[in-house]
C-alpha cells in the first residue's frame, strides 16, 4: 500500500520510502479463470477448425461449380478453364498453409498467455455476430453462392459461443486482466 503522496510504502509492519522505480518487477498471478479460460478458447477452435473443414470444400465445391466455369469463355477454351483451376488451387493451397501457421501462432498465444492474442480473440469475437446476416443470406438462396440450410445449425451455435465467450473475456478483462490473471507490482528487495 501506498501512501496518498505516492511517496511511502507500507511494508507491513512500518512506512518506508519506496524505492526507484527501476526497483520494482512486475509479475501476472492466475486467478481460478485462468486455465478456464484458455480451455475454452482451445476447445471453441478446435470446434471452429473442426466445422471449418467440412463447411470449407461445400463452399468451394459450389462456387466453382455453377458460376465461373460454366461462363462461354472457360466452355470454349478447355486449356483456360485447366489454367484457372490450377491456379486457384495454388492460391487456395497457399491459403491452407497461411491458415494452419495462423493457428500454430494461436494456440501458442493462449497457451503461453501472449496478451495481444487475448486481444484480437476478444475483438474478433465480438465482431463473429456480423457474421450473421451472411449466413442466412447464403442459405436462403441471397448470396453470391448457395449452401445448405443444416450450415446454420452449426454456424449459429458458433456464433453464439464465440459472443458468449468475449462477453466473459471481456469482464475477466475488467475485473482481473488480460487472460484473467493479476498485475502484481512489487518492490524488489535489496
Amino acid at each position: 500500500m501506498y501512501s496518498p503522496d505516492g511517496r511511502w510504502w507500507w511494508n507491513g509492519a512500518q512506512w518506508v520510502p519506496v524505492p526507484p522505480a527501476a526497483a520494482y518487477r512486475t509479475r501476472y498471478e492466475e486467478t481460478p479463470w485462468t486455465r478456464k479460460l484458455q480451455v475454452a478458447i482451445l476447445a471453441l477452435q478446435a470446434v471452429g477448425i473442426a466445422t471449418g473443414a467440412v463447411i470449407a470444400p461445400m463452399a468451394l465445391n459450389a462456387a466453382f461449380s455453377g458460376t465461373v466455369f460454366n461462363s462461354p469463355a472457360f466452355q470454349n477454351d478447355p486449356q483456360a478453364a485447366q489454367t484457372f483451376r490450377n491456379f486457384m488451387a495454388v492460391g487456395i493451397g497457399f491459403g491452407v498453409v497461411l491458415a494452419l501457421v495462423f493457428l500454430v501462432v494461436l494456440v501458442i498465444g493462449v497457451i503461453k498467455l501472449w496478451r495481444w492474442i487475448y486481444w484480437y480473440l476478444m475483438i474478433s469475437y465480438f465482431l463473429a455476430v456480423l457474421s450473421i446476416p451472411s449466413n442466412l443470406a447464403y442459405v436462403f438462396g441471397n448470396g453470391p453462392i448457395r449452401l445448405p440450410a443444416w450450415i446454420l445449425l452449426i454456424q449459429l451455435p458458433l456464433t453464439a459461443a464465440e459472443l458468449g465467450l468475449a462477453i466473459l473475456m471481456a469482464v475477466a478483462v475488467r475485473r482481473y486482466g488480460t487472460w484473467a490473471r493479476r498485475k502484481i507490482v512489487e518492490p524488489i528487495p535489496s
